[in-house]
């Protein structure tokens, strides 16, 4: 990882942020910019990562770690 990967998202699921963009495009009043996730739990960037890893040694034997480091 390039940075500490301190920065934190929340994410959502697919369908909901498909149901959002299909009602966005028929709004009488289009909107400019829009932000779907919801407020917690929000996730680091390290915590997402650790979690890839965790998943990926459960289910297929990953030998490998996240190396955290800084950003240029």
């Amino acid at each position: 990882m390039l940075s500490d990967g301190s920065p934190k998202r929340t994410f959502c699921y697919a369908t909901e942020r498909s149901s959002v963009t299909t009602k966005c495009w028929y709004a009488v009043d289009p909107v400019s910019r829009i932000t779907i996730g919801i407020d917690r739990p929000e996730v680091s960037m390290a915590e997402l990562a650790e979690s890839a890893v965790k998943a990926a040694r459960d289910l297929f034997g990953y030998r490998g770690s996240v190396k955290l480091g800084q950003a240029s």
